[in-house]
């Protein structure tokens, strides 16, 4: 990742099996990139973490940076993220947003509120 520019690594993961994961910040440090980890679910998203991922955002565009965000599968908590990144910072329509959402892997079935809530949280935070 390095080498395609990005400088910080955005975690979203909350659990991990030390039988099968390795130290990522530990990883991410060795290659000169700065790791952040913001224990996300989906079930319950919490508007603080969302606070906290658009400030280290905002920190890594000022610092003239790029960012990687991945959780598990890169799907219900990286989509949500991007979306409302998307949403906030006016990046394509909300169709193409919410659609992207869908081919990251949006897990509807399991959590058919996570658009709902990210878009109130959007209408709570765009000017």
């Amino acid at each position: 990742l390095k080498e395609n520019g990005v400088t910080d690594i955005i975690n979203f993961r909350t659990m991990y099996a030390p039988e099968i994961d390795f130290n990522e910040e530990k990883f991410v440090k060795s290659q000169g990139m700065t790791y952040h980890n913001i224990p996300s679910v989906s079930k319950k998203p919490k508007e603080s973490n969302v606070g906290k991922f658009l400030d280290i955002i905002e920190g890594v565009k000022q610092k003239g940076g790029q960012a990687h965000i991945h959780c598990k599968q890169g799907a219900d908590r990286t989509g949500m993220y991007s979306y409302i990144y998307e949403r906030l910072h006016n990046i394509g329509t909300e169709a193409d947003n919410a659609a992207e959402m869908v081919n990251l892997g949006w897990h509807y079935e399991r959590y058919p509120d996570l658009m709902y809530w990210a878009n109130k949280l959007i209408k709570k935070l765009k000017p």
